[in-house]
């Protein structure tokens, strides 16, 4: 299967589990800015104000014509480098929605999520307004990193009991800690921040780093682990930086994330997760 942008999507089965810990995908695009020298740590995007009127004209017609803005139009735009100041929705409430600002672009979705295909058509689309829309983009629009994020809240649901037990035997990335460490802790669960990493550089993409990390949170009024699992390229070549090119890493990056997030869950939460139920691309 081909999209509109030529890419071919894989011809692997794709699928969700029918208790997903999914809370959100983020697919995200930057691009380079003009530092400040006065204000270091602070950057300018020159185009941005031209970029935004016109992609905002693009996305509308899109159909996401239900728009909030993020920030006061009184801070300072030197302020906000990176940061997003537009939210784009088809309608109130309603995922999956764009956000620009200064030096870059989101697709964000969360359940119900209807699979990669489903959403992937949304990035092309972003993909296609960012270098319809950025001045002159062929000569001022330089990527300098992508980035595409799964975030998971595992519960008692997914068979979380003990936090540290299931990253070390249903994740496979917690070592044992020293006895010495866990004597310094408060008699409380949540006196210690149960935290792992794995980080992986990658065959394909090239250039691209997966990171799997893990830290306690809440979904909702329940204790979870939250786990990222998450694809980056701040290495891109100038021969990359096309929206082809950009198209193709979010496709090979989503294969990863979806072969790791598969390998690296054991039997016993797979099964708690329930049926895997097929996507038809």
């Amino acid at each position: 299967m081909k999209t509109n942008t030529g890419i071919e999507l894989p011809t692997s089965k794709d699928f969700l589990y029918e208790i997903a810990p999914l809370v959100e995908v983020i697919a995200e695009i930057h691009w380079n800015l003009v530092p400040i020298q006065s204000a270091p740590g602070n950057a300018i995007d020159p185009y941005f104000q031209d970029f935004k009127i016109s992609f905002q004209e693009e996305i509308i017609k899109a159909g996401f014509g239900y728009v909030e803005p993020l920030v006061p139009d009184s801070v300072p735009l030197e302020f906000m480098a990176n940061k997003p100041l537009h939210r784009y929705r088809q309608k109130e409430g309603k995922w999956p929605l764009y956000q620009i600002g200064p030096g870059v672009l989101t697709i964000n979705i969360v359940p119900p999520y209807q699979g990669w295909a489903d959403f992937y058509k949304y990035i092309e689309l972003g993909i296609e307004c960012l270098y319809k829309c950025y001045p002159v983009s062929e000569r001022y629009l330089n990527i300098v990193s992508l980035d595409l994020r799964y975030l998971d809240a595992f519960t008692k649901d997914h068979g979380v009991e003990d936090r540290f037990d299931f990253l070390r035997d249903d994740l496979n990335l917690a070592a044992e800690l020293n006895p010495r460490i866990s004597e310094l802790a408060a008699e409380t669960d949540e006196a210690v921040l149960q935290a792992a990493n794995l980080s992986i550089n990658l065959k394909s993409p090239e250039r691209t780093v997966a990171n799997v990390s893990c830290q306690n949170g809440m979904s909702g009024r329940d204790p979870a682990t939250i786990v990222t699992f998450q694809t980056t390229n701040s290495n891109i070549l100038d021969s990359e930086k096309s929206a082809p090119d950009v198209a193709q890493w979010f496709q090979l990056s989503h294969v990863v994330l979806h072969d790791l997030f598969d390998a690296m869950l054991s039997d016993r939460v797979k099964k708690l997760l329930g049926a895997k139920m097929e996507i038809r691309q």
